[in-house]
């Protein structure tokens, strides 16, 4: 099982010019979810400097990412910073940050156009990802794809828009680490499936959620993915299986022991989005 040689990564502010930590204590956990509930992080970090403090208050750049592994860094969080506070303990100064992913295209982005007869669902989530600003399309399926027979009116909301094709699908959707994400129930992404096992970072044995599929905790690793599969190989064999992810909760103090997660799965037969492409001469989008 992995224990040494983590690293972490927090760039504040902007991804080309933000403030950049990769030596001082910082603690964080979220939960990543499929449906459409934006991903809520708090991270605290310790005796950032009186300089770096006033430039984070005073930003106009309200971003965060997070990077996180082992032998190699890649992403375990982003979104937008919602509260920055100043807590004090003993001779600590901890800053703490509130953040939420998709935070300002979720309250703030909106359309207000009409698309002709012969539109499809790709094509209202297309004009709904297009106002949003800090969201791309990412990975959708979009296996019923009807051409309406009248026009379309499209007013309001972009978020509102996204539900109502999620709906007609039988998706659910959601926005993770700045990417579009609406996936139908029976479908899983293109991604590999995780490989979950004692020898990779699984830790002690699966926990049967009545009704609701398993919960397996795990070292914090950013190749799981919530829409994506899990194979997991347990203890206990009668768990052994492809699962599908629908939710990640992350614990992790980078000088301290925490360093955790939990998948939240569910068991069935899923597909992966070509199969969508195949079906009834539907197409996807991403």
């Amino acid at each position: 099982m992995r224990q040494f040689g983590r690293q972490y990564r927090l760039v504040l502010g902007s991804e080309e010019n933000g403030l950049v930590i990769d030596s001082l204590r910082v603690t964080f956990e979220f939960t990543k979810s499929i449906d459409n509930t934006p991903n809520k992080a708090e991270i605290r970090i310790w005796n950032l400097n009186r300089e770096h403090r006033e430039w984070l208050y005073g930003s106009d750049f309200r971003k965060v990412w997070l990077w996180a592994g082992y032998s190699e860094l890649r992403l375990l969080y982003a979104g937008d910073i919602t509260a920055v506070a100043l807590e004090r303990k003993e001779l600590d100064n901890i800053i703490v940050l509130t953040c939420n992913t998709g935070d300002t295209d979720m309250r703030q982005a909106r359309v207000s156009t009409t698309l002709a007869a012969g539109s499809t669902a790709n094509d209202h989530v297309k004009v709904a990802v297009a106002s949003m600003t800090g969201t791309a399309p990412g990975q959708v399926v979009l296996p019923r794809q009807r051409p309406l027979p009248r026009g379309k009116v499209l007013s309001g909301l972009s978020r509102d828009v996204l539900s109502e094709v999620a709906a007609e699908q039988g998706a659910d959707w959601s926005i993770q680490d700045g990417d579009l994400l609406l996936l139908p129930a029976g479908y899983v992404l293109d991604d590999q499936a995780v490989f979950l096992s004692q020898e990779t970072g699984l830790i002690g044995a699966p926990k049967e959620i009545k009704g609701c599929g398993l919960e397996l905790t795990c070292l914090i690793d950013p190749a799981p993915r919530v829409g994506g599969t899990v194979r997991l190989k347990s203890i206990e064999p009668r768990y052994d299986g492809d699962y599908k992810i629908v939710a990640i909760n992350s614990k992790g103090d980078v000088m301290e022991k925490d360093w955790y997660c939990v998948l939240s799965v569910i068991g069935g037969e899923f597909q992966k989005k070509d199969a969508a492409k195949a079906d009834k001469g539907g197409k996807g989008n991403g």
